[in-house]
């Protein structure tokens, strides 16, 4: 399964690279990629006249189709989403089934850039791999690509791709060369047609829906993308010299000397650590911030289904056996075992105590006197602690719980129009995933008023705040809202995201069917990291 996760991540990172850049999500090394040879051209006696050369433009890829042009080749109406950089458009297919994506990826890029995009993709391929043979064919078509025509550097990259169960051929396309490369899984499904006209490609990524006949659909797209690039223009490099180096490495073979990319360089200094749950292995991961290395896995029990990290020791409940253990974030060590009795959804650590949500209601632990206490008596979901007060979402009466810690009583029910489920504290509001509505709603604390309402176009899953932002998935995305700004926007990511943790600087995103977790640099939207941990990464938590 690992071999085969990885090579969906290179994959991805391909199909939608130009898009993935836009949001700095590949760091890029600047430097001399190489010259390329050409002979000295005799001097004419005298230069022919020609028109002025067209001004090089930065490509706005959202101005090169529409909504309308886009849902007639997906089969109904679209959305083009918030710009999320300069490399590519994103719209997606609207659907009353929130569980049923589809979404398209438009990008192109010309002359060297082209080049050096195809050469990133290839070397980002190699090392991921960890193949010393893909490796060694990436060098060697490095050092050939001053004298190889585009066509010839996409043709060798379709080469590398076959031999990594993606399926690739030949497609009909408006240009010279047209490849539809495509994966298909029980969970999973992109295809891109990556089409190249003389110095010229553009790619058109479909994740998600019918796949039979989208080479036809997406080819006709191609053709009004072609026909609509300006003359000359770049994505990234305005020179358009190509002076762009690449560097990979291999999980097996690490290389020892090479410096630490600018965006590790940039992050905080930390002393806590992230702990990632997998249910179905029954074990909890832990994953040292400064190094992205597993530096420990405890083996806890069935099903564990959410962590929290305060008061000194680490919080993991199961779901199914209604237990709450402690961990000591110092000897990973479970030094306490409390059975609760009944199902435990989700956990949260604060204000002197232990809070955990079930099918009893709402659990108090007093870590002072080891005390239980009983709060609220109907079912509740998630729990977080803001504002001095405990807030707990309970789906069946469609409200939050305002929950006073010390007196444990209900002070205030919001009621909202939608069943909450995830909830989060961040910039003097409580957040809450509405799931039936595909929303997330911004309540005041004190008003106990819906204040902001953000929607998505499908399920949303995670949820979590950062100091500037507050983030909540999409099934392939990440979006944000900024509180302060009142800005909005989002980025893909590679790997399906299920929940969300923010710490150490970073976005930590659990992806449990590829077994992945992936850290992520907010400002930018920069993969730092994919750790891979072999089994179903959940939930996450981190802290000291």
């Amino acid at each position: 399964m690992k071999q085969k996760n990885t090579f969906l991540i290179a994959f991805v990172l391909i199909l939608t690279l130009v898009t993935t850049l836009s949001c700095g999500a590949i760091p890029i090394l600047t430097g001399n990629h190489g010259e390329t040879p050409t002979e000295k051209p005799a001097e004419p006696e005298e230069p022919a006249a020609t028109e002025e050369p067209a001004e090089r433009v930065q490509l706005d890829p959202c101005s090169l189709l529409t909504d309308e042009e886009v849902g007639a080749a997906l089969g109904g109406p679209v959305q083009m989403q918030p710009p999320q950089g300069m490399g590519g458009c994103v719209y997606v297919l609207q659907s009353d089934d929130p569980t049923v994506s589809t979404q398209l990826v438009i990008s192109a890029a010309q002359g060297n850039e082209a080049k050096a995009f195809t050469m990133l993709s290839l070397g980002m391929l190699a090392g991921f791999s960890g193949d010393p043979d893909m490796a060694a064919e990436f060098e060697e078509l490095n050092n050939q690509i001053a004298d190889l025509t585009l066509v010839e550097v996409i043709n060798r990259m379709a080469e590398m791709f076959a031999g990594t169960g993606v399926n690739v051929t030949q497609a009909d396309g408006p240009g010279e060369s047209a490849l539809w490369l495509l994966y298909e899984d029980e969970f999973y499904s992109q295809g891109t047609l990556l089409v190249v006209s003389g110095e010229e490609y553009t790619s058109l990524t479909q994740i998600g829906g019918e796949m039979a006949a989208a080479p036809d659909q997406l080819a006709s797209l191609a053709g009004m993308v072609f026909d609509r690039l300006p003359q000359d223009f770049y994505v990234f490099d305005e020179d358009g010299d190509g002076s762009f180096s690449f560097e990979y490495s291999s999980e097996e073979e690490p290389d020892e000397a090479a410096e630490p990319t600018p965006t590790i360089e940039a992050l905080e200094v930390v002393t806590g650590l992230v702990w990632a749950a997998a249910p179905n292995a029954g074990q909890v991961h832990v994953i040292d911030p400064m190094t992205n290395q597993v530096i420990a896995t405890i083996d806890i029990g069935r099903f564990p289904s959410d962590i929290a990290v305060a008061e000194g020791n680490v919080w993991v409940i199961s779901e199914t056996e209604g237990t709450l253990w402690r961990i000591d974030p110092i000897t990973f060590e479970v030094v306490d075992t409390i059975a609760l009795g009944g199902n435990t959804l989700h956990v949260a650590a604060g204000q002197g105590a232990v809070w955990v949500t079930g099918g009893l209601g709402v659990r108090k632990i007093d870590l002072a006197t080891g005390t239980r206490y009983g709060v609220v008596y109907y079912r509740c979901y998630d729990v977080a602690i803001g504002e001095n007060a405990i807030w707990v979402s309970e789906s069946q009466g469609q409200q939050l719980l305002k929950i006073d810690p010390e007196t444990r009583r209900v002070v205030a029910t919001v009621k909202l129009e939608g069943k909450p489920s995830q909830v989060a504290y961040g910039h003097g509001t409580v957040w809450v995933i509405l799931h039936d509505k595909n929303e997330v709603v911004g309540i005041d604390p004190n008003t106990h008023q819906v204040v902001t309402t953000l929607s998505s176009n499908s399920f949303i899953h995670g949820l979590a705040v950062d100091p500037d932002r507050v983030w909540y998935t999409h099934p392939y995305a990440l979006n944000y809202y900024e509180p302060a700004s009142i800005g909005s926007g989002g980025f893909n990511i590679a790997n399906p995201p299920a929940q969300i943790e923010f710490y150490a600087g970073s976005l930590w995103v659990s992806s449990p069917n590829e077994g992945l977790i992936t850290r992520i640099n907010p400002e930018d939207q920069s993969v730092i990291s994919v750790i891979d941990l072999g089994t179903d990464p959940v939930a996450i938590a981190a802290g000291e």
